[in-house]
């Protein structure tokens, strides 16, 4: 009897493995099609372990009238793979016949029997987006580009190249134009002494009824008490050589204020300022005569530093209440600076090397409206905020397109 209970929990043992075998080839199938996306072929069902004292597989087995029948030979419990290796199976479709282990292979495996694992499906990574190019042409920029007339006493081989006539609303053009914010880093030190903070807001730059206004307003930001803007066309405007004019409206001329059109070094190929050089096209101080503008071409031997610099003055009265062009046309020999074609100021290259000219590499462009520094010696009046410096349009024509590209 205690022999009997013993085989019989034995049996009970082998029927639980026997369901847990099943229950794990159930949840592989499943798995299988949760990566592939496809149910794949069905696994032949295990045959039922033989009872304790039954024959062997393939031993006659006896049967009650007394005759013995050849039993099929019994499936052995084999790896999920190796259950495929006993023969084709029929391909989807009416296709070529496959294994079970062929057809598996690829969902488990992965491409060439990389070891993926079985729980993780396939993850596509998104495309990146296109990279937008620095200085893209819009159609607000290029359509003009063929009907614009060259200025008056420039030779005929002059082009217009890249322009701004600022007919959009809203935030000056990102393919035109960039806030440089990051130059709150150093203009508040003891050689700039400029008072305002730079910002990126509507509230300072933006373009309204065919106009850039870049406005300072008397508010306070990252410890100061005024804001304003300062744009460029750095990497998205640069030119060696050529004729850069801007037709502008300037605030009124108030203690503090400090509005000015320049250009700057794209690459400091010599060196830091003042060493790679700065064109001041205009600028005006706010505590000096209405209408009197600045125009200085500055480099190592000459700049404000040093004591000498070369500059001169014009005066405009009607700088605060109407459009003028201020404008620079720049060769390999010379750069001479106007107002509504008045020259204002001349500069030769003599041959001293870039120590005296330094206008033989790429430049680009700079407007602003700064509080403080040079506009702040005599002090800032606050009823003079908000103060607008307006631009109407900015327009740079050159010889040829191969003027544009910096020496080798």
């Amino acid at each position: 009897m205690a022999r009997r209970v013993k085989r019989r929990g034995k049996t009970r043992r082998e029927l639980l493995a026997r369901e847990d075998e099943f229950r794990r080839l159930r949840e592989e199938r499943a798995k299988l099609v949760e990566v592939n996306g496809a149910e794949p072929p069905r696994v032949p069902a295990l045959p039922p372990p033989a009872r304790p004292g039954a024959p062997h597989a393939g031993e006659p087995r006896p049967e009650p009238d007394g005759r013995a029948l050849t039993e099929r030979p019994r499936r052995e419990r084999r790896p999920l793979f190796e259950l495929g290796a006993r023969g084709p199976l029929p391909a989807p479709g009416g296709g070529k016949p496959t294994t079970f282990e062929a057809a598996l292979a690829p969902a488990l495996l992965g491409p060439l029997g990389s070891k993926r694992p079985l729980e993780r499906a396939p993850v596509k990574k998104p495309a990146p987006p296109p990279r937008a190019r620095a200085a893209e042409k819009t159609p607000q920029l290029a359509a003009p580009l063929v009907v614009a007339a060259v200025p008056r006493g420039l030779p005929d081989e002059y082009r217009l190249c890249w322009q701004d006539v600022f007919d959009y609303e809203g935030v000056p053009h990102p393919s035109r134009w960039e806030y440089q914010c990051d130059a709150n880093d150093w203009i508040h030190d003891e050689r700039h002494c400029e008072a305002q903070w730079y910002t990126d807001k509507l509230d300072n730059a933006c373009v309204r009824d065919g106009r850039l206004r870049i406005i300072a307003r008397l508010e306070r930001s990252h410890g100061c008490r005024y804001t304003s803007a300062r744009l460029r066309t750095k990497h998205r405007g640069d030119w060696l050589y050529g004729r850069v004019e801007v037709r502008a409206r300037l605030p009124p001329s108030r203690r503090g204020l400090w509005p000015a059109i320049w250009m700057l070094p794209t690459d400091d190929a010599f060196g830091g300022w003042p060493h790679s050089g700065e064109i001041d096209i205009m600028e005006h101080v706010g505590w000096e005569q209405d209408g009197l503008i600045h125009a200085a071409a500055h480099s190592t031997k000459h700049n404000p530093c040093v004591g000498h610099q070369r500059s001169q003055s014009k005066l405009v009265p009607t700088a605060h209440r109407g459009f003028h062009t201020y404008a620079m046309n720049w060769t390999p020999k010379a750069l001479e600076i106007f107002v509504d074609n008045g020259l204002a100021l001349r500069v030769e290259d003599k041959g001293r090397g870039p120590g005296d000219w330094p206008y033989s590499k790429r430049f680009h462009l700079l407007l602003n409206l700064a509080i403080g520094g040079w506009g702040g010696q005599y002090g800032i009046d606050d009823t003079a905020f908000p103060a607008c410096l307006e631009v109407d349009s900015v327009r740079v024509f050159q010889r040829s397109w191969r003027e544009s590209e910096p020496e080798q």
